[in-house]
């Protein structure tokens, strides 16, 4: 990979697995900073779209 490109990635991801063939509705997820760097990731909350 170009070094110019690795600026745009992270350095660091993290994930949780939901069960087996469980889908997730679509839509933006959320978590505090503080608990994203406690490895929280219960914490995880989903954004309900806003109606116009």
């Amino acid at each position: 990979m170009r070094h110019r490109l690795r600026a745009f990635l992270p350095t660091a991801v993290v994930g949780q697995h939901y069960g087996r063939g469980q889908t997730l509705p679509n839509g933006d997820f959320t978590i505090h900073h503080r608990e994203l760097l406690a490895g929280d990731l219960d914490r995880i909350e989903r954004l309900q779209p806003n109606r116009r």
